[in-house]
């Protein structure tokens, strides 16, 4: 739906007044991005091969009332999400101009959270938790593995982050 006003051939995003939808090729959708009046209202999110992988922060002044994410609603406008193919949540990143850009976490496959990070200056505290919910004593063979197990992730999210990048392309 275009805003009054708009010429029916003018696809810019600023001219829509609703959800807008963009799909590949293929027809799987590429983007989603709710919009009113002019203005993103809802979490931009992208989609690999139709299914989601990123979302991107609520911009200021959005909503999202049905956010699966409740007990992230703190982050909600401040960090980006990125999720495994069956829509379990892997991350949640912070966004470049985030005010709270300190926090970080991600999560393994199975929805157990794998490692949260808090950052205040020059002082890094990364915690590393076993599937069952506990922090892992730091410098720990379990730690270790934990370690190892969250840059398997990271390399998966920059994989995921470069294709990405190309699709939009």
């Amino acid at each position: 739906i275009l805003r009054q006003g708009a010429a029916e051939d003018d696809f810019d995003g600023d001219l829509s007044d609703s959800t807008l939808v963009n799909y590949n090729r293929d027809g799987s959708v590429s983007t989603i991005v709710p919009r009113q009046d002019g203005k993103a209202t809802g979490h931009p999110a992208l989609y690999h091969n139709g299914v989601l992988t990123i979302q991107a922060p609520l911009p200021e002044g959005g909503s999202d009332a049905n956010d699966p994410f409740t007990a992230l609603a703190a982050y909600a406008t401040t960090h980006g999400r990125m999720f495994y193919p069956d829509g379990t949540l892997m991350a949640m990143i912070p966004s470049g101009d985030s005010k709270d850009a300190a926090t970080a976490a991600l999560w393994r496959a199975d929805g157990s959270l794998l490692m949260s990070q808090r950052k205040q200056g020059d002082k890094d505290d990364a915690t590393f938790w076993s599937t069952d919910g506990k922090a892992l004593e730091k410098g720990s063979l379990a730690e270790m593995k934990a370690a190892q197990e969250m840059l398997k992730l990271m390399d998966s999210i920059e994989n995921t982050t470069k294709a990405m990048k190309e699709q939009l392309q």
